[in-house]
């Protein structure tokens, strides 16, 4: 039930960086840039500060897809590392196979 709770979340958080990625980078490109006047960049960091910190890429962990497992998580397959020897041992992900010599 738990893990549920945290890949729902998860999901939610992917939603709001897509959400708010595009404004977050131009919000940043105005106030950053050298032609904006300093009276609007006080109203752009004002509105840049008010987005929710939810949608920063620094909150989106690596997560298990099934079991919601943020350590030992790989990237390429997105599973841990139990799901993951489960998963390629029955030869669920090409390429991967049971080591035997």
């Amino acid at each position: 039930m738990r893990e549920k709770h945290w890949i729902l979340i998860d999901h939610f958080k992917r939603q709001i960086y897509i959400k708010n990625e595009l404004k977050k980078k131009i919000l940043k490109y105005f106030l950053y840039s050298n032609f904006t006047k300093i009276s609007l960049k006080y109203i752009i960091s004002f509105k840049k500060n008010k987005i929710i910190r939810w949608s920063s890429i620094i909150q989106q962990n690596n997560r298990c897809f099934t079991s919601g497992r943020i350590w030992t998580s790989h990237k390429l397959t997105r599973y841990s590392r139990f799901v993951f020897r489960l998963e390629a041992n029955n030869g669920n992900i090409p390429g991967f196979n049971r080591a035997s010599w």
